[in-house]
């Protein structure tokens, strides 16, 4: 008995599967793996908004020597995704030009335009602003809760506090008043305000970047390409193929008066720099914050005698709505066929573009052609 005990139990020794293993296969509830973990996180960035919705649209007729102060309502909402709190800033807008606090006539001489003011009888026609806060803790400043003048530059004009959460819907209002004196002639006159929304981490009015005189920057454009000092705009160059924005400055940039082309008073300074590599020939120019190009009244000689430029993409987005000269402007730019940046241009007050275009070789005008996109004729 003992031996063929002893047999049975060798017959189920099954390779390296024992007696004591084969219990446990037996007996086993389930088959258990390591368990793996994702972990999953996000970061939502500060983020500001600003809308607006029209209520009763701001038109109105004003007769002679009467004094509006109802013209139409605009709800402003603003918006910030935390509690820090936050600032609305006006500026006058007419024309797509900042700082203009204008009414301009849309048919008769600019000269007649309604300037900003607070009369509500006279000889002198007045536009002006006025504010209400329609939601609690938003409130307003300077005196904007009664008619004010428009703001020439970046004025903060509503306030909402720190360590209060705002949601959307927060509010204020916005109507005009305008008052037409006995002489004021008829026309159709419109101004423009542009709003917009400062957060505590962008510390005081949003700035402007403010270009330089044409004949300066060009001087300096061709310095920097030379790396030379150039004191004549007649002074020509070879260097310059192309003229870009760039959305960063090298590493080893180091700004200097020659490289920067903006004005003193400007609030964001715009530099220049020069790739060469490979004979590429760029001019770039930069300005934080992607801000916009306010272009000097005069741009005469920008890029006079650049005799191997041969397009312009970066002038596309320049707020030009102050310009007057532009005389000389590609004047000796014997190469230049692409004018294609200067498609969206506000000319509306340049009187000035005598030898413009002097010795270009531009073979498609359609940037010429006042609203050529829009208008099929």
């Amino acid at each position: 008995m003992k031996k063929s005990k002893l047999i049975r139990m060798q017959d189920i020794v099954m390779g390296t599967i024992t007696m004591s293993s084969l219990f446990l296969l037996l007996n086993a509830s389930g088959v258990y793996a390591t368990g793996a973990t994702d972990e999953v996180t996000v970061t939502i960035p500060e983020s500001c908004s600003l809308t607006s919705t029209v209520t009763t649209a701001h038109t109105a007729t004003v007769e002679n020597g009467v004094y509006n102060d109802a013209i139409g309502e605009t709800s402003i909402s603003a918006f910030c995704n935390d509690s820090e709190g936050f600032s609305v800033y006006a500026i006058g807008y007419t024309n797509d030009e900042y700082g203009n606090n204008t009414m301009e006539p849309s048919t008769i001489a600019a000269s007649n335009a309604i300037t900003t003011g607070l009369a509500t009888s006279g000889t002198t026609s007045n536009w002006a602003m006025k504010l209400t806060s329609a939601s609690e803790n938003f409130a307003l400043t300077n005196d904007f809760g009664s008619f004010h003048v428009i703001p020439d530059s970046y004025t903060e004009v509503a306030t909402y506090p720190s360590n209060t959460t705002s949601v959307s819907g927060v509010q204020v209002k916005s109507t005009y008043a305008v008052y037409a004196s006995q002489t004021q002639p008829a026309d159709s006159y419109t101004g423009k305000v542009k709003y917009t929304i400062v957060h505590p981490a962008n510390a005081g009015a949003p700035a402007l970047a403010m270009l330089d005189t044409g004949e300066n920057v060009n001087k300096k454009m061709k310095s920097v390409a030379k790396n030379a000092t150039v004191s004549s705009t007649y002074t020509s160059d070879t260097l310059i193929k192309s003229f870009q924005r760039s959305n960063t400055l090298p590493n080893d940039f180091v700004a200097t008066t020659t490289n920067t082309i903006s004005l003193t008073t400007s609030g964001i300074p715009i530099y220049i720099f020069f790739d060469n590599a490979d004979d590429a020939g760029i001019m770039y120019y930069y300005a934080r914050d992607n801000a916009t190009i306010v272009a000097n009244s005069t741009l005469s000689f920008l890029f006079q005698f650049m005799t191997n430029l041969t397009e312009v993409p970066g002038l596309a987005d320049w707020n030009t709505g102050n310009v007057t000269s532009m005389g000389s402007m590609f004047s000796v730019a014997s190469s230049l066929t692409d004018i294609s940046g200067l498609a969206n241009w506000d000319t509306a007050k340049v009187t000035d573009m005598n030898s413009m275009f002097a010795g270009a070789k531009i073979t498609n005008v359609d940037a010429l052609i006042p609203n050529k996109n829009n208008n099929p004729n």
